[in-house]
């Protein structure tokens, strides 16, 4: 959130809209690097590097397979490659469109879907957790010490 952002808020209050709608309207990766003293990339190296690290972990202790971590990082190398990113982007916004063609969603609800899926909090939005957001990890089942899946 900018400090003009916060000045609004103070002067008028809230804006007429969902909460979460303004907080998702904040870069927490660059506000969080600033205050490390690091850049968003040196941020986003030093997640991958303990993700990779935390996966390694899981490994050697039997909670997954090999297999299954390689499956994980296989799968967010993947949403990080910019050409996927694009080709993914383009089929959701043509379904969109034929979503309203079909009469499914109106033309303003498209629109706010693309403009949230563009800001990355729609279906292909990113999060802490990973290129696509969520964490999915096997899990070992409670009591458990193997993979679950």
């Amino acid at each position: 959130m900018t400090q003009a952002q916060a000045d609004q808020i103070t002067a008028n209050g809230l804006p007429n809209r969902p909460l979460r709608e303004v907080e998702r309207s904040v870069n927490y990766d660059a506000l969080l690097a600033k205050a490390l003293g690091v850049t968003t990339e040196q941020l986003q190296a030093a997640r991958q590097q303990i993700k990779t690290a935390h996966l390694d972990a899981q490994v050697a202790s039997g909670q997954i397979t090999q297999a299954q971590a390689d499956g994980i990082k296989a799968h967010d190398a993947l949403f990080a490659h910019a050409k996927f990113q694009a080709g993914m982007k383009s089929a959701f916004e043509a379904d969109v469109k034929q979503a309203v063609s079909d009469g499914v969603i109106t033309q303003t609800q498209a629109d706010q879907i693309i403009k949230d899926n563009a800001a990355g909090h729609g279906f292909l939005g990113g999060g802490h957790a990973g290129p696509a957001g969520g964490d999915r990890r096997p899990r070992a089942p409670k009591g458990g010490n193997g993979p679950t899946n």
